[in-house]
């Protein structure tokens, strides 16, 4: 349309965090992502206004690591109730899983330009969501953020931050990238970026939203 360009679409994606114990790596816990964005562009102008559902789950993981945690006398009236559990039929676990779901509605805009030769990316986004379980915490969520990079010969270093409040948690969560992407030849398939990430704020995994966290590392992204 003249100078728009529109592209309908569908994404998924999972968070998986897994633990550590003898040698194994037991699931902790599970979040998943299905979204039917509508990208669109004009020119430096962009966005997406998007359809997605987000649903978390507790895995089995959780509770072996939990008991690894027990004190010795702790761990012995856990086994006694764990024995009564059983003659009833029933089963006895040390982490519930909390029902969590949600669909809800976000618009992302941003605007890129350069300055001096360095690449800049700023947007704004925003989100409802009009079904969710538990539907007592709050719906909506607005943020912003940008990045910056500077284009090598052989990669491309970049630094990117986001500052998001969350109605749920009624906070303010921060988060940050600072790394490369490899430049790729013409003919990969991915893009390849290593970065030093951070985050500060609540922790956004649906079964442990409820814990504040400060979290720090390196990733390898390959997209």
């Amino acid at each position: 349309l003249g100078d728009w360009k529109f592209q309908l679409g569908t994404e998924g994606s999972a968070w998986i965090t897994l633990g550590y114990k003898d040698g194994a790596f037991p699931l902790l816990t599970e979040d998943f992502l299905l979204a039917v964005p509508l990208s669109f562009r004009h020119n430096k102008f962009s966005g997406a206004l998007a359809f997605n559902h987000v649903s978390a789950h507790l895995g089995d993981g959780m509770t072996i690591l939990l008991e690894d945690s027990l004190s010795d006398e702790d761990q012995r009236e856990f086994d006694l109730y764990d024995d009564l559990a059983e003659e009833e039929g029933m089963d006895l676990s040390l982490s519930d899983p909390e029902p969590y779901s949600r669909d809800f509605i976000s618009l992302y805009l941003s605007y890129e330009y350069v300055v001096d030769g360095i690449e800049h990316r700023m947007y704004v986004h925003f989100g409802y969501a009009h079904k969710m379980i538990p539907d007592g915490l709050g719906r909506t969520f607005i943020g912003s953020g940008f990045e910056a990079k500077y284009s090598c010969k052989y990669f491309t270093p970049y630094y990117s931050q986001d500052i998001t409040w969350n109605e749920d948690s009624d906070s303010v969560d921060y988060s940050y990238q600072l790394g490369a992407y490899i430049l790729p030849d013409k003919d990969d398939m991915f893009t390849v970026r290593i970065a030093t990430t951070g985050f500060i704020g609540y922790d956004r995994r649906g079964q442990l939203m409820d814990n504040k966290i400060k979290k720090f590392g390196l990733g390898l992204f390959i997209r």
